[in-house]
């Protein structure tokens, strides 16, 4: 079986970008350092402003939030009604 075209060039772009990007902008060769000054700063305050918005609270505690689980639960229910639904209108 033939492999198409574009999973081939896909993966070689995926392979290329894995050893060309860097973790962050401290490391990127290709920034000034004023840039990168500049960059970790924005970085720095998006990350507090998060972390404010969020509470300070850890992503975990966060889905065992009240509003989360009821949404989930009202989530959860609607996609059981919506395959419950067009399971009959197939049969």
């Amino acid at each position: 079986m033939a492999v198409p075209a574009r999973r081939v060039a896909g993966g070689i772009l995926g392979i290329l970008c894995f050893f060309y990007l860097v973790d962050g902008p401290a490391q990127a060769r290709w920034l000034s350092a004023a840039e990168k000054a500049l960059l970790l700063a924005r970085l720095d305050r998006e990350r507090a402003a998060a972390e404010h918005a969020a509470g300070g609270r850890s992503v975990l505690r966060q889905l065992g939030h009240r509003t989360v689980v009821l949404m989930s639960i009202a989530y959860f229910g609607l996609i059981s009604v919506a395959q419950h639904q067009r399971h009959l209108d197939a049969a």
